[in-house]
């Protein structure tokens, strides 16, 4: 029985590191944004932040690339995001 349980455990970390680092891989991934503050718009500047926070972003009207080249852009929402 202790063997069992024993066994049990080993199989539960593994299964919690694996997860993680798939999730550290993501993570890491970075774009970097116009961010227009929400009520401020003025207040435009660039940011780097995770792929993972696009969406959160993007639905307020931040673009991606730095603010001095997005003037005349065109983003294309159908593209597919890259990493940088």
């Amino acid at each position: 029985m202790k063997k069992f349980i024993l066994l049990l455990g080993i199989i539960a970390v593994s299964f919690m590191f694996t997860s993680n680092t798939k999730d550290n891989e993501q993570a890491g991934e970075k774009i970097t944004i116009c961010h227009i503050p929400p009520g401020n718009p003025d207040n435009a500047h660039a940011i780097t932040i995770s792929v993972n926070a696009w969406p959160a972003h993007e639905a307020h009207g931040d673009v991606i690339g730095d603010c001095s080249s997005n003037d005349d852009t065109i983003i294309d929402k159908d593209v597919p995001i890259s990493p940088l």
